[in-house]
């Protein structure tokens, strides 16, 4: 015991952090620090962000066990004055627990505040300790990389059938956490390599562009179009922003920036093109707008089933279908059942009538005759339209889009169309909003809000597609009124006004997050809270400016 007690360092205080009890002969000493602790837990969190909900828990279990084993608890009262941005982010957490005040389903607002926890625990901790030294944020920013590396190439592998896993969507490349996220993360990649200064490790200009190309490479190649989107979006940022600066630009970060500009006027330029083919019309041999002859040549009446004036490139989508000829026809060239599901578990029976429209084919024995093996073959994987068969993914997106609105146009249902779904939810949020409209809903009734509204405007979705806001700013309108709306935008932009100069990325990274909200509910979910808060703590307190460069 003597010696045990002799090992333990002299300190002025009589309570010693857990680590100080490790004796000084121990080989762990070197190795088993808080500061150490303190970089594992964030290394545990960045690796899990694109991938593990599990390894995000895990890393702020670490953070915060260290952080109260290291008693340090005066120190962190300083930091903590003097970080007045601190305050303003735990005040946007305690916003949730007041809105508990005000709502009726307790239970539900106990689980939402939970999924936030982040909000409190990553900003008290990244706040209250040492700032990170350049070469603990390269370590960080290196796991980071790596892990989205990794994740690439398995989902490369996925894409290819080179695992045992069958993707017929693309949400299926990612693993276990939204497309949505893993596109923003690969996304954040792509700025932290264009801006990370790493002059003290030699030769890695090239690998880092090589990275930038693959990580955009993927964004295109996987169709994470919202994250694409918003990298275009920063890519113009940095080029004016660049042509701006007064000071020295280095040539990757403009060359860079350049051709994502230019990348996005091409973009322009193709959705200008996709809107002209969209309005193409599909040369007929009949007369869809007439109904008679109504026999096929097979000798079967004709029958009009569903919604009469839905159409798919301009053809009819429910007119002119012979079904028993139909059916019996496919059964003939495919193995897939007609009336079961195509490859990707959509109608089969939908599916072919989709296809076979924009074809301008009638819906019979005949029609079928003329569908090739290739037609078949898309058809069975669930491609729905031949223009998708003859044009790139992000050209086949941009069609989709024009058609699920002049769907939803036609048929007033959003059922499946994403864009239109999300019409649908910001007007819900909207008239929620209305109805509460300095104080909202409180923390735990914003989901029951949106059930009720559904059902008492009896608004045609099924039951699967009836979501929440989808957007970020509403949501919280939602939640806690004009008043915590407001409240939002000063969290949002305080922290920048006081960084912006200093720090372009951590604006780009402002940029990435702002846009994201638009479309998604990025702060209620584990891996989107995560994403946001670790790097917006990390940019308020740790990040020293010139561990980034765009010179």
């Amino acid at each position: 015991m003597g010696f045990w007690l002799a090992t333990i360092p002299k300190k002025s205080t009589t309570r010693l952090a857990l680590f100080d009890y490790i004796p000084e002969s121990s080989p762990l000493k070197k190795w088993v620090t808080h500061r150490n602790a303190y970089l594992l837990g964030l290394a545990t969190i960045l690796c899990g962000l694109a991938w593990s909900n599990i390894l995000m828990s895990i890393g702020q279990l670490i953070l915060v066990g260290n952080w109260l084993a290291e008693l340090e608890f005066e120190q962190k009262r300083r930091r903590a004055i003097n970080q007045p941005i601190l305050f303003l982010m735990l005040l946007f957490f305690a916003l949730h627990l007041v809105g508990f005040a005000w709502s009726e389903d307790l239970d539900y607002a106990v689980k939402d505040a939970t999924v936030k926890l982040p909000l409190l625990v990553l900003p008290l901790i990244i706040g209250t300790t040492k700032v990170l030294r350049k070469k603990e944020w390269y370590f960080l920013f290196s796991v980071y990389i790596i892990t989205l590396t990794v994740l690439s190439v398995i989902s490369l592998l996925k894409y290819l059938g080179l695992t045992s896993s069958i993707v017929m969507d693309k949400r299926d490349l990612s693993i276990y956490i939204s497309h949505i996220r893993y596109g923003l993360n690969i996304c954040l990649g792509i700025v932290f390599l264009l801006f990370q200064s790493v002059d003290f490790v030699p030769r890695v200009k090239g690998i880092r562009l090589l990275l930038i190309l693959w990580f955009t490479a993927c964004l295109i190649l996987f169709q994470f179009y919202t994250a694409l989107l918003i990298l275009l979006i920063l890519g113009v940022f940095f080029f004016i922003s660049g042509l701006m600066s007064k000071k020295k630009l280095s040539s990757l970060f403009m060359v860079v920036s350049a051709c994502l500009t230019m990348a996005l006027i091409v973009g322009c330029i193709l959705v200008f093109k996709v809107y002209q083919d969209y309005h193409k019309p599909v040369p007929l041999d009949y007369n869809q707008e007439s109904f008679f002859p109504a026999r096929s040549a097979g000798g079967e009446v004709y029958g009009w089933r569903g919604n009469m004036y839905v159409k798919e490139n301009g053809v009819y989508l429910n007119r002119y279908v012979a079904w028993n000829e139909l059916e019996e026809s496919w059964s003939k060239r495919s193995n897939l059942r007609f009336w079961k599901k195509d490859l990707k578990g959509q109608s089969l029976t939908k599916t072919l009538l989709r296809y076979m429209s924009s074809k301008g084919l009638k819906k019979d024995s005949m029609g079928v005759s003329q569908l090739t093996d290739e037609d078949i073959t898309a058809i069975e994987r669930g491609v729905a339209n031949v223009y998708y068969t003859k044009h790139w993914p992000i050209e086949n997106r941009i069609h989709q889009t024009f058609d699920e609105f002049e769907k939803y146009r036609e048929s007033g249902t959003a059922n499946s169309f994403s864009l239109a779904l999300r019409l649908v939810y910001w007007k819900a949020a909207l008239d929620i909003i209305r109805e509460d409209v300095l104080f909202g809903k409180g923390t735990g009734d914003v989901k029951q809000a949106f059930k009720n509204y559904y059902k008492t405007q009896n608004i045609d979705l099924e039951e699967r597609y009836r979501r929440r806001a989808h957007n970020q700013y509403l949501s919280i309108g939602v939640a806690f009124g004009l008043l915590g709306m407001a409240f939002f935008m000063v969290y949002l932009l305080l922290p920048l006004t006081s960084i912006f100069k200093k720090n372009r990325v951590f604006t780009a990274f402002w940029l990435l997050a702002c846009l994201s909200f638009l479309t998604e509910d990025t702060l209620e979910t584990q891996a989107g809270v995560t994403l946001f808060i670790v790097f917006w703590s990390l940019f308020s307190f740790a990040l020293n400016p010139f561990y980034f460069r765009s010179s």
